[in-house]
């Protein structure tokens, strides 16, 4: 069984309460572990804003990935639950690229490795911009 880290988020006490709760996201990935045989060996749950250049959990997650490379797989619950702003994004293609790390969105089941063409990089950077504005919306309102 291969080895995954999980991060799971919510920006705020009444997204826990009013959005898609850390424990919705937390049973959603563990099914998704199951069927894509991957053993969560530890796990972040947190409360703490995407939008934030310095992010504690996110970069305890980016750190222990880099140095446990018998860790291959991290589980997101999708896009904006991982991050809403670039700095974090480059941090995410640089596992993928420089450590081989694959990355995983239960909601979604989409997948993000090294391999991955072209049009599923786009992608991703399409998401992070539309999160990134969303944000940005929430902010000014």
């Amino acid at each position: 069984m291969k080895q995954a880290l999980r991060y799971i988020r919510v920006s705020s006490q009444k997204q826990q309460e009013d959005g898609y709760s850390l424990d919705a996201q937390e049973r959603l990935s563990e099914q998704y572990a199951q069927r894509q045989n991957l053993k969560i060996v530890k796990s972040w749950k947190v409360s703490e804003s995407a939008w934030q250049e310095e992010r504690t959990a996110f970069n305890q997650v980016i750190e222990y990935a880099k140095r446990h490379s018998e860790i291959e797989h991290i589980i997101f619950d999708v896009t904006d639950r991982m991050t809403r702003n670039d700095f974090d994004k480059l941090k995410i293609y640089s596992l993928i690229k420089e450590f081989g790390k694959t990355i995983h969105f239960s909601r979604s089941n989409k997948i993000i490795d090294r391999n991955s063409g072209s049009e599923d990089i786009f992608m991703l950077d399409i998401e992070v911009a539309v999160a990134k504005k969303m944000s940005n919306d929430i902010s000014r309102k």
